[in-house]
């Protein structure tokens, strides 16, 4: 087997690649001559990318199956209205979802309450919440308000 050491005191072993494609191998040396950098450099840096890649990928792939996995959550949907307190969201006993409701009310609810009893809240025409409640907050887990409305203190 043949070695070099580069400039940078790295060993690296001559290696053939059968099966290459001619038309990629006559592209890689056109890249080549173009950017003024070896075949070897450039086919380095394709594998590193192929492989990070197909790591990125793998790991994309495992966070897709965990978020396919279902959640622990109740689902409250096709309701004309609906009026839910904080309360009754800790007797529950679990996170819920609010689906396709023209007209949901949430009273004492605080920032927390949101975070660790509201999954979702999709499809609502009018959503009334109190006025602490932080806006943004709540928005990231709604999809398809039509109105929010903040309510004042009772």
């Amino acid at each position: 087997m043949d070695y070099l050491i580069n400039h940078v005191g790295e060993e690296k072993k001559t290696i053939s690649v059968k099966g290459v494609e001619r038309s990629l191998y006559e592209n890689l040396k056109e890249l080549s001559a173009l950017t003024g950098r070896t075949l070897g450099e450039l086919t380095n840096e394709a594998y590193r990318l192929l492989l990070s890649t197909l790591e990125g990928a793998k790991e994309l792939s495992k966070a897709f199956v965990e978020g396919l996995r279902a959640p622990d959550v109740a689902t409250i949907s096709d309701l004309e209205e609906l009026e839910v307190t904080g309360d009754e969201l800790r007797k529950l006993g679990k996170k819920a979802s609010f689906k396709n409701i023209k007209r949901l009310t949430l009273r004492d609810l605080t920032d927390e309450i949101v975070d660790e009893l509201v999954y979702g809240i999709q499809s609502v025409d009018h959503l009334l919440v109190p006025k602490g409640i932080t806006k943004l907050k709540l928005l990231a887990k709604c999809r398809g308000i039509k109105k929010l409305e903040f309510l004042e203190a009772s």
